[in-house]
């Protein structure tokens, strides 16, 4: 189904539909800061058998959520960005990074005393050698629930796309999408095993091992298919796409539909982070366009493999989708 003639005429459909028109897609979900600390190593550290990295450069981009919002303005949608932030300096830099990205309109909520995600990761010689998280993923409280789903409900209006970005940080509480009313179509990337709070979604996005833990409970693992026909069954009018890496998508259309199976595009990686993050910003707008959630599939293939092929957190236009593509 996804060969490079079929994604080429995909992408090229969706060119012709976005044609003068811009779609509005709205993120809620886990904001991040991803920063990333480039060094060369030449020596061990005397205290220990690690290596002493000298740093050459440092770079803060936006993670979790605010990656798939800024990769959807990648791709030619106007975004509308809810999430939560702490009041420190990285709630501060994330704000600040989120303001100077034209086309996202951040509608962040401050929880005092909360720390804002951040994932700072250690590359040596380009190489990534250590990570470093800083965060909390405690129930933020009713009140921060409560201004989520305001900005939310205030967000959607006129809005074509609902994305939910869930990475169990604490953001997306649990039926937010049900009482989400009038919302519209809607793509969920689920972390929790708990699928049920995703009830009324239009299509859920877990990679291999979210879909095979949440299937499987507290039993013996599933296999793949299975998974994916489970939850499907278990969220009746949702479409399951689960993302496996190297090995493409298995994907139902819904509950008591055949699981089909779609090979990756990505001939060559560099780097995997924020691959999901691509997959979701390639089907949302492509189903923002009124593409069918095959041609959907097949654009957000090209758009991974776009993704890790370059280095970091990547948001690619449509040229690199094009350039993946010939690749």
């Amino acid at each position: 189904m996804t060969g490079p003639l079929e994604a080429r005429a995909a992408v090229a459909g969706l060119h012709a539909r976005l044609a003068g028109s811009r779609p509005t897609i709205v993120v809620v979900g886990d904001v991040m800061l991803d920063r990333y600390v480039d060094g060369t190593s030449t020596r061990l550290s005397p205290e220990a058998p690690v290596p002493v990295v000298d740093v050459r450069g440092e770079l803060d981009a936006p993670g979790g959520a605010a990656n798939v919002a800024a990769g959807l303005v990648a791709l030619g949608a106007e975004v509308r960005l809810v999430g939560l932030v702490g009041d420190d300096a990285a709630g501060d830099r994330l704000s600040a990074l989120l303001a100077d990205r034209a086309g996202v309109e951040a509608r962040l909520v401050v929880a005092p005393g909360r720390p804002t995600t951040t994932k700072e990761r250690v590359r040596v010689d380009g190489r990534h050698v250590l990570r470093v998280d800083r965060e909390t993923t405690e129930d933020p409280g009713p009140a921060v629930a409560t201004a989520i789903e305001g900005a939310a409900r205030a967000a959607l209006t006129g809005a074509d796309v609902l994305v939910v970005s869930d990475y169990a940080k604490g953001a997306v509480a649990p039926g937010l999408v049900a009482r989400l009313d009038g919302r519209p179509c809607t793509v969920v990337d689920p972390k929790h095993p708990d699928v049920e709070r995703y009830r009324g979604a239009d299509a859920l996005t877990p990679n291999r091992a979210e879909a095979v833990a949440a299937a499987s409970g507290s039993g013996d693992l599933v296999p793949l298919d299975d998974a994916v026909a489970s939850l499907a069954a278990r969220l009746p009018g949702t479409a399951v796409v689960a993302t496996c890496g190297a090995d493409g998508v298995a994907w139902t259309s819904g509950a008591g539909g055949t699981v089909e199976r779609a090979p990756t595009l990505a001939r060559h990686v560099v780097d995997v982070t924020g691959a999901g993050d691509s997959v979701v910003c390639g089907l949302a707008v492509a189903l923002a366009a009124g593409c069918d959630l095959v041609t959907a599939i097949v654009v957000s293939a090209a758009v991974a493999a776009a993704a890790v092929g370059a280095p970091g957190t990547a948001a690619p236009t449509w040229d690199d989708v094009a350039a993946a593509i010939s690749r």
